[in-house]
């Protein structure tokens, strides 16, 4: 019998209050065409079929016994899926209150996705010169859930906005694109990569 092992890697988050002025959560799933902690490159549509069959849970730290909110819309790109969630009720799940005042506090900074049947295939030769220790290319998987945790696996993947009443500060998803691929080039340092954001 063969089993695949749940995978978890990491992205950038923000927190925003929803249209209907609930607390949420803004989420970019991956950062596609960069070498993450695993060796993995992700394609930026990996997750697109499974997002248009199925959302997405919100977690905390990957544990499926603690979902804290459920997804309220996505995008696809160039740049990966981003994922809207809103957290559960507070008074009822706890964890989401802690999860949304972390994230506005900027104490949790990171996420990560937990995906399965996964599709993947060797780099080919060019993929390999541009994205050095790449042990394999990401094209098609199941989003399952994704999760705040301490460290995400994708270099450079951090909050990249966080908003609150008047409070407003933001970094261009393709800077952070950049210093990841700098950072996983070592080009730069992480340190280096967070004294630029």
């Amino acid at each position: 019998m063969t089993t695949e092992r749940r995978t978890v890697h990491g992205a950038e988050l923000r927190a925003v209050t929803l249209p209907d002025g609930a607390p949420g959560v803004v989420l970019q799933a991956i950062t596609p065409n960069i070498v993450d902690d695993y060796g993995s490159v992700f394609t930026p549509d990996c997750f697109d079929r499974s997002l248009a069959e199925r959302a997405p849970v919100l977690c905390w730290s990957h544990d499926w016994s603690d979902p804290i909110g459920h997804a309220t819309g996505h995008t696809t790109g160039d740049a990966g899926p981003r994922v809207s969630f809103a957290f559960d009720d507070f008074d009822a799940v706890p964890q989401a209150r802690r999860a949304h005042a972390q994230v506005a506090s900027g104490t949790i900074t990171d996420c990560s996705v937990g995906f399965s049947n996964t599709k993947r295939r060797d780099p080919t030769d060019d993929e390999l010169q541009r994205w050095p220790g790449c042990r394999e290319v990401i094209f098609d998987a199941d989003l399952d859930e994704v999760s705040l945790v301490l460290r995400g696996a994708v270099p450079g993947a951090k909050v990249v906005a966080y908003r609150s009443g008047e409070r407003v500060a933001s970094v261009p998803i393709d800077a952070v694109t950049e210093l990841a691929r700098k950072v996983n080039a070592g080009e730069i340092s992480e340190d280096e990569a967070q004294t630029a954001l």
